[in-house]
């Protein structure tokens, strides 16, 4: 599944001018960066796949039997890459980019929440980032099991876990500020549908213990 079905991933927010990139004239260097074909990753080790140079991912590893998945169309300013376990292509680990900057309420609420020592979101926190984490605080489009903010590899994110309950399709994903502002946000996430979730779940979760960011 990628972004473009999940059930209703994204809302509409009207931005601030001085927040607002036409598509094609973005002068932010982690689009920019997205732009380019991402790079073979050095040697992950034995039976493993490298993954090199996704937006604010240095590199990172996967299993070797892994496998990167088909492109996936979608507006021009924003990004999706994913690989799935072996032959099961419902088990998915992807990259992806929105393709425009948060809102500034949005934005402040994302950068204040990753300044503070990691912790589990109250329900005020998780209303203040609903745009960032894509609605997830829609109980009726979403189970949320848990969010919070976790150090990854020296880096805090935003963690959030549960089920798409159309679909009944489990994920747990990773929101990066990749400038510092809040605005700009790389999603990293694993899912899979509930019945194959946990079997590929140490694997996706090592996978984000080995990023090397940016």
């Amino acid at each position: 599944m990628s972004p473009m079905d999940m059930p209703r991933p994204i809302k509409l927010y009207v931005v601030a001018d001085a927040h607002k990139k036409a598509a094609g004239e973005s002068d932010d260097r982690f689009f920019q960066s997205l732009l380019e074909e991402p790079k073979p990753g050095s040697s992950a080790g034995k039976n493993m796949l490298a993954i090199g140079d996704i937006g604010q991912v240095e590199r990172m590893s996967l299993p070797a039997t892994w496998q990167e998945g088909q492109p996936t169309p979608l507006p021009a300013s924003a990004f999706f890459k994913e690989y799935h376990a072996g032959s099961d292509a419902d088990v998915k680990l992807c990259f992806y980019y929105r393709g425009q900057r948060a809102s500034q309420a949005a934005s402040a609420a994302f950068r204040n929440l990753l300044a503070k020592p990691c912790h589990v979101l109250t329900p005020s926190e998780i209303r203040s980032v609903a745009e960032i984490m894509r609605n997830k605080d829609d109980a009726g489009e979403f189970s949320m099991i848990a969010a919070s903010t976790q150090l990854i590899n020296g880096r805090r994110v935003l963690v959030v876990e549960g089920r798409f309950n159309e679909k009944q399709v489990d994920t747990e994903a990773l929101y990066a500020d990749c400038d510092g502002t809040g605005a700009v946000v790389q999603e990293i996430y694993y899912q899979a549908p509930k019945n194959r979730y946990v079997l590929h779940l140490k694997e996706a979760r090592d996978a984000f213990k080995s990023i090397v960011w940016k």
